[in-house]
């Protein structure tokens, strides 16, 4: 009974959370490596990872991939209403150096080129790539395909499963050439009008008329009175053509509808002064005012870059006479209808017969710019918004390639680099390294005002900024999580707080802060947990992988990811492109299992309680037993180290090789051992010889490892797993070494 007596038991501990304080909070540990949560609120080793895509498919049939570094980017998105996903990985071939982004097509087991240098790529491209600490390839999904950004100052592509070309247009459209009629009057005897017809289509309609039809442009004045001249009459219907000069440019458009930056405007066409006053000799009719008018001719267009597919011609009216050099857009038929979508249905023209008087010209032309060379972007408010430097420009809605002038945010006074947008319940987050602001609609602007005040930016937090724009995730709760200079931090649509302080001590410290800008971040929708893969000690490459929930932080090392990705269909899998342990590179389904022939080497699932009781650590005590809380396995190994009065390195290691990871009361059929095509299985017991397969919720029990520390301040336990365990809660007996023995005084302090 003394025995008894003097044994403390303390106890359960459920560990969830990860933390390097000295004194812990609850349910806090000192380490959490390899474990996730389950559903049921408890810690299970960390399952597979498996090959999305194999480079041996099981049973030894080849697959034509072999991943290969560097690994810039994996991306996964739905468009055409869900019907149609998109996965794409950005690495280079491991057998053949070639590098580009790929897709990869689940119905033939295959992967092709989007974009690279192959030449059976979709656009052949050459995409480079080095050694250096950069940020990855960034992918933006809208609803029509998705927006593909290289870095290293590359231009960005889109694609929509089926065509890949530029976003939107870098060039601007050269100038074409124009004409206008000249009409000259030569004396051959009979005064008789002759037109220089530019070409045949340039025309003046005094001549023209009846071969053409009647002509629209031109500017008529009347008021004159004419009595006579040279023996020639009056003419009633007469009137006098103004000067006239006229201008035009072209704008290309794309498949999808973007466009390019209005072009360079083209040399004058120009009408001369004219009039009809007096009717020439021999002629009796009296001839409306309306056949001084003519047409123009435009010829020379710029075809454009070949993704270019239909074209705008842009036309001023007269501007000697129309009060108004703006330019509006031509309509596609010489018919009252100014709202069809282009003028014409591609861009090789030779010429253009211009007829379209003024009156038609109704819609004015967008004052588009050429796309920026952006290196981040992010979809909000229906538009693209994109970060060039410290600028933010944001294109037009439902046209991600279509930029307007004057369209730009400098968010930060000082003209810091953008390092990050995501999207929230409030608007838009856009981070520097050194300062967050939030993006949102000025709701109280006057749509008819400047479009400056179409968006505002607001001042979040002029210290904390974020340093890897793919660390940045919104999770489902609506809160946004990304990792800054200090540590992680999480804004939830009132302010930017700090979430790491536990694990600062412990993990942050360890940052390569070189390259910590290449760290990516994806949220576990099943679980609503954020994982973040960062490069620690000294690793060019992120080699550790920390997870975040409600209960705090736990860490992973079973994937290196270079890049992650969550799949927006049914399944919700997360996919990581990198290595693993004891593996080939590959393109990893996170947290399943599988059989095939790269199968990664099973990381063991550690475990280490804080320091026990530091509130108390002025009582020397000494542990007796642990008592580990367990769900039902089938096979596994626990292995327990001891150490002592601050020292990290284990002091004492239990023996404890194989112990049974079950209960003989009432032992269940497993999934890993039962199989399928049989009713009944031999059971582990022996008072009975088979039993029919029902398969039931594992249950929890109790194992017992003894372990001894001579008296000591502090302790700390360690746990590491091996195989299929699941954690529940653990206790622990310890023996008070102040306890017993009779009371002396002591000296007054």
């Amino acid at each position: 009974m003394a025995y008894d007596a003097r044994r403390l038991k303390e106890g359960p501990y459920q560990l969830r959370g990860e933390s390097g304080r000295l004194v812990p909070g609850e349910g806090e540990a000192g380490r959490i490596e390899n474990f996730e949560l389950t559903e049921a609120g408890t810690l299970r080793s960390v399952r597979g990872p498996v090959q999305y895509h194999p480079r041996t498919w099981p049973g030894g049939g080849p697959s034509d991939t072999a991943y290969g570094p560097p690994f810039l980017g994996v991306f996964h998105c739905l468009v055409e209403g869900g019907t149609r996903d998109i996965l794409l990985i950005h690495m280079k071939n491991q057998d053949t150096g070639n590098e580009g982004i790929w897709e990869h097509r689940g119905y033939d087991r295959s992967w092709r080129m989007v974009l690279g240098d192959l030449p059976a790529a979709l656009y052949q491209v050459v995409l480079t790539s080095d050694n250096r600490p950069a940020f990855r390839t960034q992918f933006t999904a809208t609803p029509n395909g998705v927006v593909i950004t290289p870095q290293n100052g590359a231009r960005s592509y889109f694609y929509d499963g089926y065509t890949v070309a530029p976003l939107g247009f870098e060039q601007v459209p050269g100038a074409p050439s124009g004409l206008g009629p000249t009409v000259r009057q030569e004396n051959d005897g009979a005064d008789a009008w002759k037109d220089d017809t530019n070409g045949n289509y340039g025309f003046s309609g005094l001549t023209a008329l009846d071969a053409m039809g009647t002509y629209r442009l031109g500017t008529l004045t009347g008021g004159y009175l004419v009595t006579g001249f040279n023996n020639n009459k009056a003419n009633a219907l007469g009137g006098v053509l103004e000067p006239g000069m006229w201008r035009a440019a072209t704008v290309w458009y794309d498949k999808w509808g973007n466009k390019s930056a209005v072009g360079n405007l083209s040399n004058p066409a120009v009408m001369f002064k004219q009039d009809n006053l007096v009717k020439p000799k021999k002629r009796s009719e009296d001839e409306a005012a309306e056949r001084l008018r003519g047409q123009i001719a435009w010829f020379d267009f710029d075809e454009g870059p070949p993704h270019a597919r239909a074209m705008d011609l842009l036309r001023t009216r007269d501007l000697k006479n129309s009060g108004t050099a703006k330019l509006f857009a031509v309509p596609q038929n010489a018919t009252q209808d100014p709202l069809t979508f282009s003028t014409f249905a591609t861009t090789n023209i030779a010429v253009y017969p211009d007829n379209i008087p003024d009156e038609w010209l109704l819609v004015e032309a967008q004052d588009t710019v050429p796309v920026p060379r952006f290196h981040l972007s992010e979809l909000a408010f229906g538009r693209l918004f994109v970060a060039h430097g410290g600028l933010l420009s944001y294109s037009e809605p439902g046209f991600w390639g279509t930029f307007l002038r004057n369209r730009t945010i400098s968010p930060d006074p000082s003209g810091a680099t953008i390092t990050g947008l995501q999207s929230c319940n409030k608007g838009l987050l856009v981070f520097t390294e050194t300062s967050t602001f939030l993006i949102s609609q000025n709701e109280g602007a006057d749509p008819a005002g400047s479009p400056f005040s179409e968006f505002m930016a607001e001042s979040l937090n002029n210290r904390v900024g974020c340093v890897a724009p793919d660390s940045c995730q919104a999770m489902p709760d609506g809160a946004v999580v990304w990792l800054g200079r200090e540590g992680f931090y999480r804004y939830d649509g009132t302010q930017v707080q700090n979430v790491s302080m536990a694990i600062k001590e412990s993990i942050l410290k360890r940052i390569n802060k070189g390259w910590r800008k290449q760290a990516v971040a994806a949220t576990d929708i099943r679980m609503g947990e954020y994982r973040c893969w960062i490069p620690v000690d000294g690793s060019q490459q992120n080699n550790l992988c920390l997870v975040l929930d409600s209960n705090g932080w736990r860490r992973r090392n079973d994937v290196y990811a270079q890049a992650v990705c969550v799949k927006r269909d049914h399944t919700q899998n997360m996919l990581a492109l990198g290595n693993a342990p004891g593996a080939n590179p590959s393109l990893w389904v996170l947290d399943k299992e599988g059989v095939d022939n790269n199968q990664p080497t099973k990381q063991a699932s550690i475990l280490e309680t804080p320091w026990v009781r530091s509130a108390t650590s002025v009582r020397r005590s000494s542990p007796a037993r642990v008592r580990i809380w367990l769900r039902e396995t089938t096979s596994g190994n626990i292995t327990v180290q001891s150490m002592r009065d601050w020292r990290e390195y284990p002091t004492i290691e239990a023996e404890s090789a194989d112990p049974q990871l079950y209960s003989n009361d009432d032992t269940p059929p497993f999934w890993d051992t039962a199989k399928w095509d049989e009713t009944t299985i031999d059971v582990l017991r022996e008072e009975e010889d088979s039993r029919t397969i029902t398969f039931v919720r594992r249950r929890p029990f109790w194992t017992l490892i003894d372990v001894h520390l001579p008296s000591c301040e502090v302790f700390k336990i360690r746990l590491t797993f091996t195989g299929d365990v699941e954690f529940v809660g653990m206790t622990h007996e310890v023996y008070d070494r102040d306890k017993g023995g009779a009371s002396v005084p002591r000296p007054a302090e």
